[in-house]
């Protein structure tokens, strides 16, 4: 299966910065947001899928460093019956850090137990060539400097109808504390907040109970 997606998010669309309605000088259109276009293969046989995807984006205004950034992931999964098993790697131009992640899922009955693991490479200084160098992390999981870090996650889902579940998992992250996303002030370029905008205690676990419906 081949796929394509274009997209905007983020944006600001003011309208007009400066001028007249009639005669706009500034500001018309996406003027501080970020469009993508993105294309996918996906090859499924039986028990296997593997595939890959590309992310191309464009930006303006403050979000300009990601301007020509292109995003690359490949995946896939196999099922064996007793356990589903996954793998994904995804990379970045302009120096961003690697992410990897594997999982398996064991169904049981109506339930079924999950095992996440996630792996992010030390990040460096961003820098895709459109603004330079700098603390330009914007659509990464890290800031410059980050340390690498980990995530292992434990879940399990349940049931109760084809359109009802309940989710519970646990999340543990190691390097928490080294690492701008989470800590309050201790990354080489955090700005003393965490990703939260306040100065609370350092996230290294999570917990998530959901009660899911479809409709």
């Amino acid at each position: 299966m081949l796929t394509g997606t274009y997209g905007e998010f983020g944006g600001t669309v003011t309208y007009p910065v400066t001028g007249t309605a009639a005669a706009p000088t500034s500001g018309a259109g996406n003027t501080t947001g970020i469009t993508f276009t993105d294309l996918q293969g996906v090859y499924k046989a039986g028990p296997l899928m593997l595939g890959a995807n590309s992310t191309f984006f464009g930006a303006v205004g403050a979000l300009k460093i990601v301007d020509g950034m292109v995003r690359t992931r490949v995946f896939g999964s196999y099922d064996a019956g007793v356990a589903k098993l996954g793998l994904g790697y995804q990379v970045k131009t302009g120096g961003a850090a690697d992410q990897y992640v594997a999982s398996v899922a064991v169904p049981m009955g109506n339930a079924t137990f999950g095992l996440d693991y996630t792996a992010r490479m030390a990040q460096g200084t961003f820098d895709n060539g459109a603004a330079g160098a700098g603390a330009a992390w914007t659509l990464s999981s890290a800031r410059d400097g980050d340390k690498a870090s980990s995530s292992l996650g434990l879940g399990m889902t349940y049931s109760f109808s084809k359109t009802t579940t309940v989710n519970a998992s646990y999340i543990t992250y190691t390097d928490a504390g080294a690492n701008s996303k989470f800590a309050a002030g201790t990354a080489a370029s955090a700005a003393g907040t965490n990703a939260l905008g306040t100065t609370a205690a350092i996230l290294d676990t999570e917990y998530r109970i959901r009660l899911m419906k479809a409709f």
